[in-house]
C-alpha cells in the first residue's frame, strides 16, 4: 500500500498536543517589535552573509536610524532565491539580546562557580598571552589545543596555533559530518565537491534531513529535483577551476615538536584518513584527563561549545575543570565559557567586517561580510581578537595588516575594482550559470565569456586535463579504496551488526530542527520564543505500555546519565526508538532562557571515536521510566 504524507497527515501523526507543546507566545514579542520600528527614519541597506548557522547564506540588512530593522536574503543571490530561514531572520534578535556578553571577563572564583570581574581588552590579551607563554615554557606548545566550529575564521585561529607551535587544531566536524568528508576524500580525492541538487535524478541520504537541518539553497535544489521526479544521483566537481583566495605574506610556521594528539594523517594511527584541518575533537577531553598520548593543559575555544555538543557532558566538564588554562571567545556565556578563566565577547556578524568566503559550487562565487551597525558593547571581531593575542605573543608578523580592507585587497591580489563591486552587491560571481567541463555547450558558453580559456578545449569541445584530474592515486573515482583496505582490511564499506542496545532498551536518536542550529541558538530571544524546549518522541504503542500520554514526564536512563522530558506521541517513529531535538538542556546559568530547559542528549551518550572516519557515536540504548 502506498502512503502519501501530506502536511495535514504529518501534523496528525505528530499530534496536535505535540505541536502546541513547543509554541510560546512569540506573537506578542513580534508585535511589540513591529510597533517600535514602524515609524521609520533614515533607511539604508547593507549586504553581507549570515552566521546563524554554517550555511552562511548571503543576506541584506535593512538599517533604520542606525539600527537593524529587518534581515532578508540577498535578492541577487540565485541559489537561495533571496530567501532566508527563521534563524537568519532572527539574527538581530541575537544582536540586541541583553543577555549577550558585553565586556571581557576574568574568573575570580572556582571554575564553574560563576564569579567574574570585568576587564579591558588589553588586560585580557595580556593575561592570555602570559598564560600561553607559561604553558609553552613548562609543557611545550603542543600542550595547548585550539578549537572552533568550521568557517572562514579557521585560518585566523589556526595561524595563531601554528605560529605558537601547537599542532593541535580542531573544528567541530568529528561531532557532525566528518564521515562524509573522509568518504569523499577517499572516493574523489577531495571533499570540496559541489552537488547540483536541483538536477539530481537519484538522491540517497543517510542521516541527513534537508528540510530541518536547513541549508536554504540545498533545500530549494532538492525540492526542484523532486518536482522533476528525481531518480538517480549526479555529482560534479565544482572548485577545481576556482582561484584560491590569497593570504597576506607572513613568515613560515615553525615545525611542531610532537605530532597531533588525535593522530590525524599520522602513519600507523587509526585516524590516518582524517584530515588534520578537521581533526578528532572529542579526543581532547581524554588527553586532558588521561595524558594519552600526552597531556593537554590549555585550551583556546572560539564559538564552539563542547560542554553541550560533545558526548558525555559530565566528562567534558570534568576535563574543563582540570585544565591549567581555558580561554573562550563567544557571543553568550556558553556552557563551556562558564568554566573558563577568560571570556572574550565577540561582535556578532552584523557588527563586523570580514574578508571574503569562498562559496563556489558549479561556478566561482565569493561572499563578503560587511558591518551593518557598529558593535553595541565592548565586543571585537574575531580577526582583531586573534591579532591582539598574537601581537602580545610576539607573533604579530602572522597578522601583518592594519585594516580589514587591507586584508581583503590581499585576498583579491590588490584589485580595488573587484572590492568595490563586492561591497555593492555583497558577493563576487564570475559565471551566470554552472560550468560543466564535459558538456560541449557549457564549455562553449564559458569560452565565449572567457576567450583565454579556449586553449584548454580539446577536439571534442570539452575541457579535460588538467582541470578534471581527480586527486586520488588512480586519478579516477575510487569506489574501492586500496588505502582503506591496506589500513583497515576492507576497501568497501561492509555492514557489520552493532549491538547498540539491550533487548529491553530503546534506541535513542537525535536530530536537527529548522528553528535552531546545533548548540548555538537556543537562547536567542525570537528563536527561543518559537521553540523553547524539545520533547521526547515515542510511538503510541510504547506510550501505552508505559501508561503515559502526550505531555507526561518520562525519564531516559543510560549507563552514564539520566534526562527528563515530556512525551510527544507520534506514529512517525518506531516502537523501539525514542527521538529528541539536539542542543537543549543548557548548563550555563547565564543562558537564562535555555538554562536547564529540555533534554541534553549528550548527558546520555558516551564519548567515542569511530574507526576510519573518527566520528563520535550518536546512538545508544536507553531505558524509559515513567515519572
Amino acid at each position: 500500500m502506498e502512503i502519501k504524507v501530506t502536511r495535514r497527515r504529518l501534523l496528525e501523526i505528530g499530534g496536535a498536543a505535540g505541536a502546541t507543546f513547543f509554541m510560546a507566545p512569540a506573537f506578542e514579542h513580534f508585535t511589540s517589535w513591529a510597533a517600535a520600528t514602524s515609524a521609520e527614519g533614515a533607511t539604508s541597506y547593507v549586504r553581507s552573509f549570515c552566521e546563524m548557522c554554517t550555511s552562511r547564506c548571503p543576506i541584506e540588512a535593512k538599517i533604520v536610524d542606525k539600527s537593524v530593522a529587518f534581515i532578508s536574503g540577498n535578492p541577487d543571490w540565485k541559489p537561495t532565491g533571496g530567501r532566508l530561514c527563521a534563524r537568519g531572520g532572527a539574527g538581530f534578535s541575537q544582536m540586541y539580546d541583553p543577555q549577550r556578553l558585553k565586556k571581557p571577563l576574568i574568573r575570580t572564583g572556582e571554575r564553574g562557580e560563576g564569579k567574574w570581574r570585568e576587564a579591558t581588552w588589553e588586560e585580557a590579551f595580556d593575561l592570555i598571552a602570559s598564560r600561553m607563554k607559561e604553558l609553552k615554557e613548562k609543557y611545550g606548545p603542543e600542550s595547548m589545543a585550539f578549537a572552533c566550529r568550521k568557517g572562514p575564521h579557521m585560518p585566523f585561529l589556526y595561524n595563531l596555533a601554528k605560529a605558537y607551535g601547537s599542532p593541535n587544531t580542531f573544528n567541530h566536524e568529528s561531532t557532525c559530518p566528518l564521515a562524509r568528508t573522509v568518504a569523499l576524500e577517499a572516493t574523489f580525492g577531495t571533499a570540496d565537491l559541489g552537488i547540483d541538487y536541483g538536477n539530481v535524478r537519484y538522491l540517497i541520504t543517510l542521516g541527513r534531513n534537508y528540510f530541518e537541518g536547513i541549508h536554504v539553497a540545498q533545500a530549494r535544489g532538492v525540492m526542484s529535483a523532486l518536482q522533476k521526479n528525481a531518480k538517480f544521483l549526479n555529482t560534479m566537481v565544482g572548485n577545481d577551476i576556482v582561484p584560491t583566495l590569497k593570504w597576506p605574506k607572513m613568515p613560515p610556521f615553525p615545525e611542531p615538536a610532537r605530532p597531533r594528539i588525535d593522530g590525524a594523517k599520522v602513519k600507523g594511527h587509526p585516524n590516518i584518513m582524517v584530515p588534520p584541518v578537521d581533526g578528532v575533537v572529542q579526543m581532547i577531553p581524554e588527553a586532558i584527563l588521561t595524558g594519552d598520548p600526552y597531556s593537554i593543559h590549555g585550551w583556546f575555544i572560539y564559538r564552539y561549545n563542547p560542554a553541550n555538543t560533545m558526548p558525555d557532558t559530565n566528562r567534558v566538564v570534568e576535563a574543563l575543570k582540570k585544565l591549567d588554562f581555558l580561554a573562550v571567545c563567544d557571543i553568550y556565556m556558553s556552557d563551556t565559557a562558564w568554566h573558563a578563566d577568560v571570556v572574550l565577547p565577540e561582535a556578532t556578524y552584523l557588527e563586523r567586517d570580514e574578508g571574503f568566503m569562498d562559496y563556489s559550487g558549479g561556478a566561482p562565487f565569493y561572499t563578503l561580510r560587511q558591518q551593518a551597525v557598529k558593535p553595541l558593547n565592548d565586543a571585537l571581531p574575531y580577526w582583531q581578537i586573534m591579532q591582539g593575542i598574537a601581537q602580545r605573543l610576539d607573533l604579530g608578523a602572522y597578522y601583518n595588516w592594519k585594516t580589514i580592507d587591507e586584508f581583503r585587497l590581499a585576498q583579491l591580489g590588490g584589485n580595488e575594482d573587484l572590492l568595490k563591486k563586492a561591497k555593492e552587491q555583497g558577493f563576487l560571481g564570475f559565471l551566470q550559470k554552472p560550468l560543466f567541463l564535459r558538456n560541449a555547450q557549457s564549455v562553449a558558453d564559458f569560452t565565449k565569456a572567457f576567450p583565454a580559456a579556449q586553449t584548454l578545449v580539446d577536439s571534442k569541445g570539452l575541457i579535460d586535463k588538467p582541470l578534471t584530474n581527480l586527486h586520488t592515486k588512480t586519478r579516477r573515482i575510487e569506489l574501492f579504496s586500496h588505502e582503506a583496505e591496506e589500513l583497515f582490511g576492507r576497501g568497501l564499506p561492509v555492514y557489520k551488526p552493532v549491538n547498540l542496545k539491550e533487548t529491553e532498551e530503546n534506541y535513542f536518536i537525535q536530530g536537527k530542527v529548522a528553528i535552531h542550529t546545533n548548540g548555538h541558538t537556543h537562547n536567542v530571544p525570537w528563536l527561543n520564543d518559537l521553540m523553547p524546549t524539545d520533547g521526547l518522541w515515542i510511538h503510541p504503542e510504547t506510550a501505552a505500555k508505559l501508561g503515559v500520554k502526550n505531555g507526561d514526564l518520562i525519564n531516559l536512563v543510560s549507563d552514564i546519565g539520566t534526562e527528563q522530558g515530556r512525551v510527544v506521541m507520534t506514529k512517525g517513529i518506531r516502537p523501539d526508538t525514542v527521538f529528541t531535538y539536539f542542543g537543549f538542556g543548557r548548563i550555563s546559568p547565564d543562558l537564562k532562557r535555555a538554562y536547564k530547559i529540555g533534554v541534553n542528549c549528550n548527558h546520555m551518550l558516551k564519548n567515542s571515536v569511530a574507526p576510519v572516519a573518527g566520528v563520535t557515536l550518536q546512538t545508544r540504548g536507553v531505558s524509559i521510566k515513567r515519572v
